[in-house]
């Protein structure tokens, strides 16, 4: 393929959105958006060493996660839809990341900058019930900074993680700054829940590890950003 930009790339998945329609983000049941946690969280827990660094990425991130949770509960992904294959096939980040080897965070703000496009365009065709897999994403990752806020504008979401989606769009519109935050404090708390739930219930290894994992990415993101009081917006504990 030839070097493109992401504004390039967009226009050509517009094209296919277009003439797929419903077909490009088609999803029955259960959705399943996922994001982070941030770098410097998985350094904390699993080592700073590049090898360390790699491995946690690829073995313990919330993409990771969500993989082992869409099959368990037949839950739908961008991933496993017809654009986000595309995406996939493409390998956006490894692609910018060789087009611009010289400026690697220009080429990661082209990735992000398709990625989401794409996440916007998923979330306007979502509907029923989401879950998430987001605790620890930080605020410039595809959740909070496009997945969420298109996800407060969609009535057709009954329900995030067991809350209904007014309470959620109700938060996130309560302040023009603090709102959002308080938004993603509710989306985490309500994954905890539920994955506390699962670990009482299958008394496994693998979903004790899961809540546990979990409740680590939220409380280190909630110690990374204490003392600004527009993150600071929630006291709820586990």
């Amino acid at each position: 393929m030839p070097d493109r930009t992401a504004r390039e790339l967009n226009a050509i998945f517009e094209k296919l959105i277009d003439f797929l329609g419903y077909d490009a983000f088609a999803q029955e049941g259960l959705t399943l958006l996922y994001s982070g946690p941030q770098d410097e969280i998985l350094k904390e827990l699993f080592g700073r060493a590049a090898k360390q660094i790699l491995s946690s990425r690829k073995n313990r991130s919330n993409a990771r996660r969500a993989a082992v949770q869409a099959k368990k509960l037949s839950a739908v992904r961008i991933d496993d839809t017809r654009l986000g294959q595309s995406s996939l096939a493409l390998r956006l980040y490894a692609f910018f990341r060789a087009r611009y080897a010289d400026d690697p965070e220009t080429g990661r703000a082209h990735a992000d900058e398709v990625m989401g496009y794409l996440s916007r365009k998923f979330i306007r065709a979502v509907s029923g019930h989401v879950i998430t897999a987001v605790c620890g994403a930080g605020q410039d990752r595809v959740f909070r900074a496009t997945e969420l806020p298109e996800l407060v504008l969609n009535p057709r979401i009954q329900t995030v993680n067991g809350v209904a989606w007014h309470s959620i769009r109700n938060l996130f519109f309560s302040d023009p700054v603090a709102g959002p935050h308080k938004a993603f404090r509710l989306v985490c708390l309500s994954e905890l829940r539920m994955s506390l739930r699962r670990a009482r219930i299958e008394k496994t290894k693998e979903a004790s590890e899961d809540y546990y994992y979990r409740k680590a990415f939220y409380q280190i993101e909630r110690r990374l950003t204490r003392g600004n009081p527009n993150n600071d917006t929630t006291r709820d504990h586990l």
